[in-house]
């Protein structure tokens, strides 16, 4: 007998329970968390960010627009997305020493720098270009290594900028050539 009293008891507490998540179900089931929006591509929740939904990283959407500066513009000023310019080396480092130093990280045959140097002295002059293969690496490492300490410095990488830009820069600055 008392056994079947507590199964009544708890019936009717199984029961409201149930009576209760139902109701509750049918408020949320048109609430705007799921609603949907047409996107430029598909159809998607309002809930999900567009880098998860695209399925892209920050790193290829950041490659993607440094890509798209440089080639949908009519007169770009950037080298290229896979152009990097790096500044404050250390004056012992060699063209040799930032090329390992770079292809150890992103991958062998993936990184050649050109070092600016002294015609005169042969020392290198504390700033010079990176080359990659894709612009993703150029963009990883314009990302991860910005500051690093490289010899005795920290180095500073930016975009690789054309030089007849660099010398409208100049131009506008009232910097000139050192006459020679």
């Amino acid at each position: 007998m008392i056994i079947l009293k507590i199964l009544f008891m708890f019936i009717g507490l199984i029961q409201s329970f149930m009576i209760k998540k139902i109701k509750w179900g049918d408020e949320n089931l048109h609430g705007s968390q799921f609603r949907l929006y047409r996107a430029k591509y598909f159809r998607k929740f309002k809930t999900m960010p567009y880098i998860r939904d695209s399925g892209e990283n920050h790193i290829k959407e950041l490659t993607r627009e440094r890509v798209k500066l440089n080639k949908h513009t009519a007169n770009p000023i950037t080298r290229g997305a896979n152009f990097l310019f790096i500044c404050n080396l250390d004056n012992r480092l060699s063209s040799q020493d930032v090329t390992h130093f770079f292809n150890y990280f992103i991958g062998i045959g993936s990184c050649v720098a050109q070092i600016k140097r002294n015609r005169y002295t042969g020392r290198n002059m504390g700033h010079g270009i990176l080359k990659f293969k894709k612009a993703e690496d150029a963009t990883i490492v314009l990302l991860n290594y910005q500051g690093i300490k490289l010899g005795e410095k920290n180095i500073i990488l930016t975009e690789a900028f054309k030089n007849d830009y660099l010398e409208q820069k100049k131009h506008i600055c009232n910097i000139f050539k050192p006459s020679t």
